[in-house]
């Protein structure tokens, strides 16, 4: 009894800023009555389901009854796993750590047959600093390869933003066992979606892909646009005031104009985009600003209307 795996896909979908789902598809050859399949996932995902080609919700064991059909504990068969890619590298064994081995029922047993499961779940997504005040959410890809009996196989990759995100920068991809980029092949290369497909590898293999999401740049260059305009326009008109002494003609329509650009870009480019809430917030602080000179213009100009007359 044998289990060949031909063929992995894996995909992360960008859910929102916070979250994302990853899927991955599992092709494989299976001779023999085998009744289950041994599979690394990691600890602590939420929402695990796993299913066959039918779409038929498949059954996890329980450790125990492992235990009672192979003689092997699960803490037994984890560290056979494992081991296979530890070796002595450190940061493998603090990624490693989080991972457990689960059996998963096939829901049809015969003396061969080609199999393909689905396995979906969802983690939380990084959010880190992108710029004084820009911030990005950071997806960790982490791509096992055990060599199920040693056998090679494809893995594919397929990474996707929803249309307010987008792929800020290339993934840097990384084979952690040889601390070098894996042999693979870019079949898509697009802001919101990319494919990569690995190439077969005799040898067990951790490969790591680190993926950086954010705003489009579109939306990133108006931000830049309104924020310039804001420090500009009002700082303009009260230097003119100070070293002129005389209000611009046109100073109240073009503050008035730069309010509603502020609150305009903030309530329809920034609304339900949490990777630009300090944005929001410094448009708040800059309107509050323009506010504040265009009181003090009017101000100004009521003194200077008194001493005319």
């Amino acid at each position: 009894m044998a289990i060949t795996v031909l063929r992995q896909n894996f995909t992360y979908d960008l859910l929102d800023a916070r979250s994302y789902r990853v899927s991955r598809d599992i092709t494989m050859k299976v001779t023999g009555k085998q009744e289950f399949i041994l599979l690394p996932v990691k600890e602590h995902v939420g929402n695990l389901r796993i299913t066959d080609f039918d779409g038929k919700e498949m059954i996890i064991l329980p450790d125990r009854e492992i235990k009672k059909w192979t003689g092997w504990s699960m803490d037994a068969l984890r560290k056979l796993y494992l081991e296979k890619l530890e070796d002595s590298n450190k940061r493998i064994k603090q990624i490693t750590g989080g991972h457990r081995i689960i059996a998963v029922m096939f829901n049809r047993i015969s003396d061969g047959h080609y199999e393909k499961i689905k396995l979906q779940w969802e983690e939380e997504a990084s959010i880190k600093n992108y710029g004084p005040i820009s911030l990005y959410s950071e997806i960790p890809i982490y791509i096992p390869r055990y060599g199920f009996n040693n056998s090679p196989y494809a893995i594919y990759l397929s990474i996707k933003t929803d249309s307010k995100h987008e792929i800020l920068e290339p993934p840097k991809i990384e084979d952690w066992k040889k601390g070098e980029p894996p042999k693979f092949i870019t079949i898509l290369d697009g802001i919101n979606h990319k494919v990569y497909r690995f190439e077969e590898a005799e040898d067990p293999q951790l490969v790591r892909v680190n993926v950086k999401m954010g705003v489009p740049r579109t939306v990133t260059k108006w931000a830049k646009f309104g924020l310039l305009t804001a420090i500009a326009v009002p700082t303009s008109m009260i230097m003119s005031v100070l070293v002129e002494g005389a209000i611009p003609p046109f100073a109240f329509g073009l503050l008035a104009g730069v309010i509603a650009l502020l609150f305009g870009e903030r309530v329809l480019i920034f609304r339900d985009i949490p990777l630009m809430k300090r944005w929001s917030g410094a448009y708040l602080y800059l309107a509050g600003w323009s506010v504040a000179v265009l009181v003090f213009l009017m101000i100004a100009h009521t003194v200077n209307q008194s001493v005319l007359n």
